[in-house]
């Protein structure tokens, strides 16, 4: 009798934390993934100013070729030499303004003339990772 309410109250517990400890595990896929990303930027820049050629960094079509549709796959290029490539675990989108499917550092460590912002999510939970024409960058809770 014992034995069977500790199982329905263990029952119980495990009913109510399940849910949450996997919305915590999406939280810290795209927190892990949001700082692999500043990472693989800061990378970037550094080498656009220590080469003195421009860096940029775009979605990785599986070919090693850029293309438009941000996905989980990462390129960082120099001229058409590749760098890196990069697997984030979770999705990624990228809005550049004015509208560009590539962020490029220049030598001087800053954008090409552009603002833009990159969007992990995973399951409700989103982050967001600014970056500006002269190369700083700002995460936001979405």
């Amino acid at each position: 009798m014992e034995i069977l309410v500790v199982l329905l109250i263990l029952g119980s517990v495990m009913a109510f934390a399940l849910p949450n400890m996997s919305s915590y595990y999406q939280r810290v896929r795209v927190d892990s993934s949001v700082q692999q990303l500043q990472a693989l930027l800061y990378y970037a820049q550094r080498q656009a100013i220590m080469s003195g050629n421009s860096i940029t960094i775009c979605a990785d079509d599986g070919q090693d070729h850029c293309q438009v549709q941000w996905q989980k796959q990462l390129l960082i290029k120099m001229n058409e030499v590749i760098l890196r490539h990069v697997q984030l675990s979770t999705a990624i989108n990228y809005t550049g303004f004015p509208d560009s499917a590539v962020v490029t550092f220049l030598p001087t460590g800053f954008t090409d003339t552009q603002n833009g912002r990159f969007t992990l999510s995973e399951g409700a939970y989103k982050k967001s990772l600014l970056i500006s024409q002269t190369g700083r960058f700002r995460i936001e809770e979405d």
